[in-house]
Order: structure tokens, then sequence, then C-alpha cells
């Protein structure tokens, strides 16, 4: 008999490797976190299909205070577009995170913590513009695991 290992305790180390690239974006989960690296590359990915990793020098997620430190390339100027749909993305895909500043909570934790005031968390889709809302590009591709066709 093998040896469980409780990958949900507080100091499990969930994925290997912690610190990785996406979108030429260095991303780091300090304990390792499997969420704490999805909600990350969910980000970046938004932020990639805006045209706006390239204002991103590291994405960094303290597990212990539960907070993903966005850290813009201070080499570049960020535009203000380019500030506004990494906001969007980091609301929508993102607990809790600070960039440019900004110190929030996204629309998951936001629900969360404030379930009766839904007047500025709106309910999005995952693959919803983190924006503007408008369906993303999933929505008009036919995906073959859902529909049934799949051979």
């Amino acid at each position: 008999m093998t040896e469980q290992n409780d990958y949900l305790a507080d100091d499990a180390r969930q994925v290997e490797p912690g610190e990785l690239v996406a979108f030429d974006v260095p991303i780091l989960s300090s304990n390792a976190r499997a969420k704490e690296i999805g909600e990350m590359l969910r980000f970046l990915q938004d932020a990639a299909a805006f045209g706006a990793a390239p204002y991103i020098a590291r994405v960094r997620y303290d597990s212990t205070g539960g907070v993903c430190h966005i850290d813009v390339d201070e080499t570049v100027s960020l535009p203000e577009r380019a500030r506004h749909q990494l906001l969007g993305a980091a609301r929508k895909h993102l607990a809790r995170f600070t960039l440019c500043g900004v110190n929030e909570l996204g629309e998951s934790r936001a629900r969360i913590e404030h379930p009766d005031d839904t007047s500025g968390y709106p309910q999005a889709a995952d693959n919803d513009d983190a924006v503007t809302g408008n369906p993303g590009p999933a929505d008009t591709l036919t995906d073959p695991l859902r529909d049934g066709s799949a051979s």
C-alpha cells in the first residue's frame, strides 16, 4: 500500500514546477498551488488576446497572503487602454490582486464575500471578454465534446 499525499493541505505543493513562463511572462505560485497557477494562466491568456501581455514583467501569487501581484514592465509606458484591459482580465480571473497600485478582489471572490451585492460584479462565463463581457471567440466555435459529436 502506498502512502497517500494530502495535496489539499495548506503546505502541500500541488504542481511542479511552481514557476513557469506563459505568453513570455514569468509566473510564480509561492506554494505551487494548482488554483493559483490556473488563475494566472487564464489571466495571461486574456492579456495576450488583448495584446497587453508585453506590458507585464511578472505575475506572482503570494500563496500565504492569497494575493496575486501583477508587476508591470516599468521600462515601457503602459497605455490607458492596456491598463483597463489588464484590470478587467484580473477582475475576471484572479481572486485577489494588485496591479498599478490597485489592490482589489476579483469578481469570484467579491461574490463570495459580498453575496447580497451583485450590482458591481456581473456573472461572466470563462470565455467572455473580460472588459466588455461580450462572448469570447470560443462561443462561436463548435466544441465536439459539448455537442456530443466527438468520434
